[in-house]
C-alpha cells in the first residue's frame, strides 16, 4: 500500500507475518491534499523551502521503496507469492511499475487491487485488510430479500371472505346437527392435525398495517400547472387602446341591456377621448342606466370604467368619471380599487384632488387613497422641485468648471514639461525679477504657464507643496529630482 508519502508492505503466510516494512515521508502540503509532483506538473512549480523539501522526500521515498523491493528477501517473496494485493493511487503507481527493473508487472495474473476502502498505509492497516479479506461471514438469510406485506384492503377482504364461508358452512349444520357433525369431523381433523397427529389450534387475528410513516418517501409526479392567458390580463390591466375580442362578449353577457353604450364608454376611457365621453354622459343625464354602468364591475377581470381609465393613465378621464358619479371604492376580481391600478403618479393625484374637494363622498380608506392633495401641498412640492432642479444645475455647472480647469492645468503642465532647460530658466528668472521689484507677475492669457511655480521635470504645479531643491531647480518629488539629475549626467548621490 502506498499513498500520500506513506508506504506499507508485508508478506503473510496465512495469518503469520514473515516480513514487513513501512516508510513515511513528508510529500503532501497540509490542508492542500496534492502531492508535490502533481503540483509541479500543473505548471509554475513553486520554489519555496517547503516545496523543495517535499520534492526531496518524494525522490527519497521512490529510492527507498525500489531498493527494498529489489532486495533479496523481498524479491524472493514476490517471486514465490501466489497472490499480490496492491493499493496505490493512479498517480503513485509509477512507484511499482514505472522505470527500468520495475518490481511489479501490470500483466502479472497474481496482481489484484484491494477491493476495500483503506486508510493511511500502516502495518496495522495491512493486518486489518488481511483479516477482512480472509474472514468468512455467514448470513442466515439473504439480506437483499425483502418481505412483501399485504395491504390492509386485501387483508380485510380476505377476512370477510373467510367469515362468509364459515357462515355458509354453519347453515346445513343447524338443519341437521348430526350431518353437520359428521361433515365437520373430517375437515377438523384434516386442518387441525399436524404431521405427527397432534392437535393444532388455528386462530384468526385481524391485523391493520399502517403506511403513513412512509409518506415522506413517496415519489409523486410533478403537477403541471395550467398556464394563464397573461396577454389577456396584461392588456386588460394596462389599459390597451383597443379592447380584446373576448371582452365585448363577456360584457354583453353581464350587461345585456346596454352593451353598445358600455363598449363606447370603455373605448373612450381607454383612448382618453374626452369629447366622446362628455357627449355620452351629457346625452343621458337622468338615465339611471348610465350611472349604473359607471360603477359596474364588468368584464372578465371585474374592471370598471374607472379602473380602465386609471390603468391607461388617463388623468382627465378619471377626473371626469369621478365628477360624474363613478365610485372609487369598487374593487375588481383581485380586490384592487382603481387607485392601486393607476399607471402613474399624476393619475393617482386626481383621486387625491377629488378627495380634497369631496371629503365625505366615499369611504376613501376602502378606496386606499392615502390623503387629500391640496393646492398648498402642490405649491410646496413644485417649489421643492424647482429648488432641487436649481441645485442640480448649479452642481453640474461647478463640475463643468472644475473639469475645464483640470483640462487647462493638464495642458499647461504638458507645455511646461516640453520646454527646454534654457526656456525654463528664463521663466524662473522673470518670476524672480518680478518678485524683487514688487510688481505683479505679468498675466499671459494663453497659456499662462509662468504664473505658477512648477516642477522642473514633470511640470506639476507646486502650489500647496513643499518642493525639493537642488541648485536652482525645484521638483515635486524625489523621483523627478533623480530623473533630472540622471538626464543631466550627474550621479544621483
Amino acid at each position: 500500500m502506498a499513498a500520500a508519502g506513506h508506504f506499507a508492505g508485508a508478506v503473510f503466510q496465512g495469518r503469520e507475518v514473515l516480513i514487513h516494512k513501512t516508510f513515511h515521508r513528508y510529500t503532501v502540503r497540509a490542508k492542500q491534499g496534492t502531492a508535490q509532483g502533481l503540483r509541479d506538473a500543473q505548471g509554475r512549480a513553486p520554489r519555496s523551502a517547503g516545496a523543495n523539501l517535499r520534492r526531496y522526500n518524494e525522490a527519497t521515498l521512490y529510492k527507498d521503496v525500489r531498493d527494498l523491493l529489489a532486495g533479496p528477501d523481498w524479491a524472493k517473496a514476490l517471486e514465490e507469492a501466489r497472490m499480490i494485493l496492491l493499493r496505490a493511487p493512479r498517480s503513485g503507481r509509477s512507484l511499482f511499475f514505472g522505470g527500468q527493473e520495475a518490481p511489479l508487472q501490470r500483466e502479472d495474473p497474481r496482481l489484484w487491487d484491494i477491493p476495500l476502502a483503506t486508510r493511511r498505509p500502516t502495518f496495522k492497516e495491512l493486518q486489518r485488510v488481511l483479516h477482512k479479506l480472509t474472514a468468512l461471514h455467514v448470513h442466515g438469510e439473504d439480506p437483499r430479500e425483502t418481505v412483501r406485506l399485504e395491504s390492509p384492503q386485501t387483508h380485510w377482504q380476505t377476512v370477510r371472505e373467510m367469515k362468509a364461508i364459515k357462515e355458509e358452512r354453519k347453515v346445513p349444520s343447524d338443519e341437521n346437527p348430526a350431518l353437520g357433525q359428521n361433515e365437520e369431523a373430517p375437515e377438523h381433523g384434516s386442518e387441525s392435525e399436524g404431521e405427527d397427529g397432534s392437535q393444532v389450534e388455528l386462530e384468526l387475528a385481524e391485523l391493520t398495517l399502517g403506511t403513513l410513516d412512509l409518506r415522506e418517501f413517496e415519489i409523486l409526479p410533478k403537477r403541471r400547472r395550467r398556464k394563464r392567458n397573461k396577454e389577456k390580463n396584461r392588456d386588460l390591466e394596462a389599459g390597451a387602446h383597443v379592447p380584446l375580442p373576448q371582452q365585448p362578449q363577456d360584457d354583453e353577457a353581464k350587461s345585456p341591456a346596454q352593451p353598445e353604450l358600455w363598449d363606447v364608454l370603455l373605448v373612450a376611457c381607454r383612448a382618453g377621448d374626452m369629447g366622446m365621453l362628455k357627449l355620452q354622459l351629457a346625452a343621458s343625464p337622468v338615465d339611471p342606466g348610465v350611472l349604473s354602468l359607471l360603477s359596474a364591475p364588468l368584464g372578465s377581470g371585474g374592471f370598471t370604467l374607472l379602473h380602465a381609465a386609471a390603468a391607461a393613465g388617463r388623468g382627465s378621464v378619471v377626473r371626469l368619471l369621478l365628477e360624474a358619479g363613478a365610485d372609487p371604492t369598487v374593487q375588481d376580481s383581485r380586490a384592487r380599487p382603481p387607485y392601486t391600478v393607476a399607471a402613474d403618479k399624476s393619475t393617482r393625484n386626481e383621486f387625491r384632488r377629488f378627495m380634497e374637494k369631496n371629503p365625505d363622498a366615499y369611504d376613501y380608506s376602502k378606496a386606499q387613497v392615502p390623503g387629500p392633495l391640496t393646492a398648498e401641498m402642490e405649491a410646496r412640492h413644485a417649489a421643492r422641485k424647482r429648488e432641487q432642479k436649481a441645485a442640480r444645475r448649479h452642481q453640474e455647472e461647478q463640475q463643468r468648471k472644475q473639469q475645464e480647469q483640470e483640462k487647462r492645468e493638464q495642458e499647461e503642465q504638458r507645455r511646461f514639461a516640453a520646454l527646454s532647460d534654457r526656456e525654463k530658466r528664463a521663466l524662473a528668472a522673470e518670476r524672480r525679477l518680478a518678485a524683487q521689484l514688487g510688481a505683479p507677475t505679468p498675466q499671459i492669457p494663453e497659456p499662462a504657464i509662468i504664473n505658477v511655480q512648477r516642477c522642473w521635470s514633470c511640470g506639476t504645479s507646486l502650489q500647496g507643496l513643499i518642493p525639493f531643491h537642488y541648485l536652482d531647480f525645484s521638483f515635486c518629488s524625489t523621483r523627478c529630482l533623480r530623473d533630472h539629475r540622471c538626464q543631466a549626467g550627474k550621479p544621483s548621490s
